[in-house]
């Protein structure tokens, strides 16, 4: 839930990054300690039983079962959060039962995860091949070629997709992109080296830092949902009710997780919250990790920017 008038100044310095949340003795490190000893618990239930389910998916697809295949993949997901294994997998089944839009998208959520992953770039070109998309499906075979550029298949598919689009279009056809404004695959681009190609070109990029899957999921209060106010007492103090809880103990949109499971304000960090002491949210850094968007000077200052506009958005700034 947005919190109404939460405003973070548009003329405000960019905040500094500091060296390190840490502080030399945390009175509140035993609590850290015993959090992190059952979320890993908790998170390697949860990972054996989603091992169990891939398991039974990779068994019904090896039988020729896509669509039961698919089904187990998903509970694979849902049970053990939205690993590239899974989704990779889930993308494959698909792209048998000819749902290339799913495929696509399951491919997608792996290369958030792993912007290098070759088999999810290779299973997204192949899908949008099959959607007649032939900029992006070449764009997605280049990037498997410069990943790997002794592998034939990826030059294969490059010539593969050149060959379709001409055939197509000698027919009439257009690449679906073309007429949402997108490009339309010319003969002229390059001569399929994909060291001739732009680099920045690919989405996502390859040197782009692939987005963590939260940990802090396993812990039971992150999806006690309430009755969608946040618990003041949960982010402070602590909250002795647990499930029983009325108010929501999960993260909000302008929050940051904690190693307490508190839900830090986004606002404070970046120095723009007009609530002070009453604010329902955290304010500490103490107990944030170490390494995240509030230590790095970049990072920082493209939260910075996300905020302004989400307050531009709501009229608050």
């Amino acid at each position: 839930m947005g919190r109404p008038g939460e405003t973070l100044l548009a003329g405000a310095a960019a905040p500094t990054a500091p060296a390190s949340t840490r502080t030399p003795h945390r009175s509140r490190e035993s609590e850290v300690e015993t959090r992190a000893v059952k979320r890993a618990a908790n998170s390697k239930k949860k990972k054996d039983t989603a091992e169990r389910l891939k398991d039974q998916g990779n068994v019904l697809f090896r039988q020729g079962d896509n669509r039961d295949a698919v089904s187990f993949y998903k509970k694979a997901i849902a049970v053990g959060g939205p690993q590239p294994t899974y989704q990779a997998n889930l993308a494959t089944a698909y792209l048998k039962l000819g749902m290339h839009r799913e495929a696509e998208a399951a491919c997608e959520q792996v290369l958030k995860d792993d912007p290098r992953h070759l088999k999810a770039r290779f299973r997204r070109g192949t899908a949008r091949l099959n959607m007649l998309c032939f900029k992006d499906a070449m764009q997605d075979f280049k990037a498997c070629a410069k990943l790997a550029p002794h592998d034939p298949q990826f030059s294969a598919a490059i010539t593969n997709t050149r060959q379709e689009y001409a055939k197509l279009r000698a027919e009439g056809y257009k690449d679906q992109w073309a007429d949402s404004g997108g490009q339309e695959l010319s003969d002229e681009e390059d001569d399929g080296e994909a060291d001739d190609f732009d680099f920045d070109f690919f989405e996502p990029r390859l040197d782009d830092k692939p987005v963590d899957i939260l940990s802090e999921s396993d812990s039971s209060d992150f999806e006690h949902q309430g009755n969608g106010v946040p618990c003041r007492l949960y982010n402070h103090d602590g909250c002795q009710k647990g499930a029983q809880c009325k108010f929501k103990h999960a993260p909000g949109k302008d929050t940051t997780r904690d190693e307490l499971g508190r839900n830090v304000c986004n606002f404070w960090i970046l120095d723009g919250c007009r609530f002070g002491e009453s604010c329902v949210y955290a304010h500490s850094k103490e107990y944030l990790p170490e390494a995240g968007w509030w230590s790095q000077g970049e990072d920082l200052d493209m939260m910075q920017d996300i905020m302004l506009d989400l307050n531009r958005i709501r009229g608050f700034a």
